[in-house]
């Protein structure tokens, strides 16, 4: 006959034996941040899963709500440049549009892997379908011109709430706002789509 044991009442949990034998009358009960400690540790072994490891959180009362939620979106953004060809308005273009969004309040530049700290190398991780336009001529360039550089910017903001749908709306209006104040550069606000919602818990290492 399958169990119907919930998963923590009566799952034994091997690994927590050596938590529970740092707790003995003859010394100080652990801190709130070492029971985190030992759990991240146990979590990183693949002793314990991220799920449970965050249950027992809560069981022990060290789970506190709002939970947070890092929300990531991919927005169209735009720059115009001039130069003396495509390739150097592209790069150009490139490190304006990164410049620029490195400056949002809230926001941050992210890639298409992780979205709970800002990424390294952003111009390679952070734009994606990036595109040169040349629009009109300039004087002086014989060979470029006005070029308008276009790319999609995968960015990403930490939130707390307890609902998903939330979560997410209050995201998009606290990104609307952050890239409203960018004048330098246009972002499409209207097309700006949802890329990922992941829920970070205490065992979370965040920065």
């Amino acid at each position: 006959m399958p169990s119907t044991r919930g998963p923590l009442q009566h799952r034994p949990f091997t690994a927590l034996a050596t938590l529970a034998s740092h707790i003995d009358r003859a010394v100080p009960a652990p801190t709130a941040e070492a029971v985190r400690a030992e759990l991240r540790a146990l979590v990183s072994r693949g002793a314990l899963s991220r799920r449970d490891g965050d249950d027992v959180l809560a069981r022990l009362g060290l789970h506190t709500h709002p939970y947070r939620w890092v929300v990531g979106v991919a927005v169209p953004v735009t720059t115009t440049v001039r130069a003396p060809n495509d390739r150097y308005a592209q790069r150009v273009g490139t490190a304006h549009l990164i410049a620029a969004l490195s400056r949002l309040r809230d926001g941050y530049l992210t890639g298409p892997d992780t979205s709970a700290t800002p990424v390294e190398h952003p111009a390679a991780r952070s734009l994606h379908r990036l595109r040169t336009t040349r629009t009109d001529p300039h004087p002086g360039y014989p060979v470029g011109g006005v070029y308008r550089i276009h790319a999609d910017a995968l960015l990403a903001i930490t939130v707390t709430g307890d609902n998903p749908d939330t979560v997410a709306a209050d995201a998009r209006t606290r990104l609307t706002a952050d890239l409203n104040r960018r004048t330098d550069i246009t972002c499409d606000i209207r097309r700006m789509r949802r890329t990922g919602l992941h829920r970070l818990t205490d065992l979370d290492h965040t920065g």
